[in-house]
C-alpha cells in the first residue's frame, strides 16, 4: 500500500506525533491519517497549510512511496 513516507517523516521531525501535526495546523488527525496513507488527497487549503507548516512543496507532499 502506498504512504506519503516524506510527509510522514517529516511530521515527526517538525512536531514528534501526528496528533500533535494536525492540532497545530488545524485539521483532524484522521484527515491526516488518511493523506499520509494516500486514501484522501489534501485540498488545496490543506495542501497551503502542510507545505506552510513543514517547509515542503507541494510535489514534496503528494510524493507516493510505494
Amino acid at each position: 500500500m502506498p504512504t506519503r513516507k516524506l510527509l510522514r517523516e517529516k511530521i515527526q521531525t517538525v512536531y514528534r506525533t501526528q496528533d500533535r501535526c494536525a492540532y497545530n495546523i488545524g485539521i483532524s488527525n484522521g484527515t491526516l491519517s488518511r493523506i499520509i496513507n494516500c486514501t484522501a488527497d489534501p485540498t488545496d487549503k490543506q495542501m497551503e497549510v502542510l507545505c506552510r507548516f513543514l517547509a515542503l512543496t507541494a510535489k514534496e507532499v503528494n510524493k507516493k512511496d510505494a
